[in-house]
C-alpha cells in the first residue's frame, strides 16, 4: 500500500513528510526497541495499556531439550501488563524471506519457546538487560503490580501457549496478511498479528504510521482470555481427568500449603495453575507451582520447584536442602544437577503422574517442600495427613 505522504502543520506552514525506506533491518529493530508503544495496543482482547516491557533483543530459543542441538534467535521479546509474552520478528519488505518463509520461522520459535524455555527464563533475560541497558523494570512501568506474581503469570501463560506472535515490516505482502488473519482466527489461546510501520521523513522531522493486521472480528470472537483467577475447587475439578492417585497428590499439595498458612497465587492462564508461597525465615517465598493441563492431556500436570526465586532471596541453604531430598527421585535428578551447575537459577520440574503412585517419592517431595526439616517452615496451622508429608 502506497501513500502520498504526511502533511505536517508547523508554525502556520505545511511540511511534507515523504515515505522513506529503512536503510537496514537493524534500524527498524532499534525503532521498535526504543518505542514499543507502536505495538502496545495490538491485542485481539481489546486491552490497550499503552506500554510494553522489552525483555531484550535477539533472545535465544533452544531447538532441543537442554539446548544441545543449537538455538534460534528471535528479534525481540516483549511482555505486556497482562503478562502475555510477545515474540516479534522483523523484516523489511525488500527481504524475500518476508514471504511465506517467515511464517514457518515464527511458528518454530513459538513451538520451541513453549517447550524448552524454563520457568524464569524471561525474567532472568529481562533483569540482565535492565542491568546492562538501563531498561525500565516491572515496578517502574506498572507500580501496582507485584513483580514476583507478574513473572509467575508470564511463565504460566508461556506454559499454556498463551502468547502473541507479531510480524513487523515497513510493508507486509498481501499473501502474508491473509495468512496472519487466517492463523489468528484459527489459533487459541495464541495470537498471530502483524504491523506495517511506515516511516516518513522531511529534514529532522520523522513520523511513524503503524497499520495493524490480524485483528478481524472473527479472530476477536474466537479469543477467550480468562479474566478471573483459578480457585482450589476449579483446579481439583479439572484434575478429575487425571488418575485417582494423581488427584490425591494434587489435593495433598494444596492441603499442605493450607496447613502452613501459606499464600496461594492463583493463575489466570488458559490452564489451571497455582503457586504456593510459604513463610521462610520471616519472609514469604514461592516454593512450588502446580499446573494442570486438562485441555492438553499430552502435556500432563506438572510440579515446578522455585529454586531460582528462593536462591535470589538469599535462601540458598533451603534450596540445597530441597535438592538433597529431590535427588532421591530418578525422574528429576538430572534437572537438580543442572540447577546446581547454574547456581540454582533453574526451576526443576516433574510430572505429577510419575510419582503419584510411589509413596517413597511422595514423601521425598513433601520433605523437599519442608526444606528437609519441617521446622524450617513457619506458621504451621495444622498437621497434614501422611499423604501430605506429615
Amino acid at each position: 500500500m502506497s501513500t502520498g505522504g504526511i502533511f505536517l502543520e508547523r508554525d502556520g506552514e505545511i511540511v511534507l513528510l515523504q515515505q522513506a525506506a529503512y536503510q537496514s533491518e537493524d534500524i527498524l529493530q532499534e525503532v521498535l526497541a526504543s518505542f514499543p508503544q507502536f505495538l502496545a495496543g495490538l491485542t485481539t482482547s481489546g486491552d490497550n495499556e499503552g506500554q510494553l516491557l522489552l525483555i531484550r533483543r535477539e533472545v535465544s530459543i533452544p531447538k532441543t531439550e537442554g539446548g544441545g542441538g543449537g538455538s534460534f534467535s528471535i528479534d525481540h521479546v516483549f511482555v505486556g501488563r497482562d503478562a502475555v509474552p510477545i515474540l516479534v520478528e522483523v523484516k523489511r519488505s525488500t527481504d524475500t524471506r518476508i514471504r511465506r518463509e517467515v511464517i514457518g520461522q515464527m511458528l518454530d520459535y513459538a513451538a520451541n519457546a513453549t517447550r524448552y524455555w524454563q520457568p524464569g527464563t524471561l525474567r532472568m533475560a529481562a533483569e540482565l538487560a535492565e542491568d546492562s541497558n538501563d531498561q525500565p523494570t516491572v515496578e517502574q512501568l506498572w507500580s501496582d503490580i507485584d513483580p514476583d506474581e507478574f513473572w509467575n503469570a508470564v511463565d504460566q501463560n508461556l506454559w499454556a501457549g498463551r502468547m502473541r506472535m507479531l510480524f513487523v515490516a515497513d510493508e507486509l505482502p498481501e499473501n502474508v496478511v491473509r495468512i496472519i488473519e487466517f492463523l489468528n482466527e484459527q489459533m487459541s489461546p495464541a495470537e498471530v498479528l502483524g504491523v506495517e510501520l511506515r516511516r516518513f521523513v522531511s529534514g529532522s522531522n520523522v513520523a511513524y504510521v503503524p497499520t495493524y493486521v490480524g485483528q478481524t472480528v472473527a479472530a476477536a470472537d474466537a479469543k477467550s482470555s480468562r479474566s478471573d483467577k483459578w480457585t482450589r475447587s476449579e483446579i481439583l475439578s479439572h484434575a478429575e481427568v487425571c488418575g485417582q492417585s494423581e488427584q490425591d497428590l494434587i489435593r495433598s499439595l494444596l492441603d499442605h500449603g493450607e496447613s502452613y498458612g501459606a499464600r496461594f497465587s492463583w493463575g489466570k492462564g488458559i490452564n489451571p495453575g497455582v503457586t504456593c508461597w510459604y513463610s521462610i525465615q520471616g519472609q514469604p517465598a514461592p516454593v512450588w507451582n502446580l499446573t494442570v493441563h486438562p485441555s492438553k492431556p499430552e502435556k500432563r500436570s506438572t510440579l515446578y520447584f522455585h529454586f531460582q526465586d528462593l536462591a535470589n532471596r538469599g535462601l540458598v541453604e533451603r534450596v540445597e536442602a530441597m535438592a538433597t531430598e529431590l535427588r532421591l527421585l530418578s525422574t528429576i535428578r538430572a534437572k537438580i544437577d543442572e540447577a546446581s551447575e547454574s547456581g540454582w537459577q533453574k526451576y526443576p520440574s516433574l510430572f505429577v503422574e510419575d510419582i503419584a503412585s510411589d509413596e517413597d517419592a511422595i514423601r521425598s517431595v513433601f520433605a523437599a517442600i519442608d526444606g528437609g526439616d519441617p521446622g524450617l517452615a513457619e506458621g504451621r496451622v495444622r498437621g497434614p495427613d501422611s499423604r501430605s508429608g506429615g
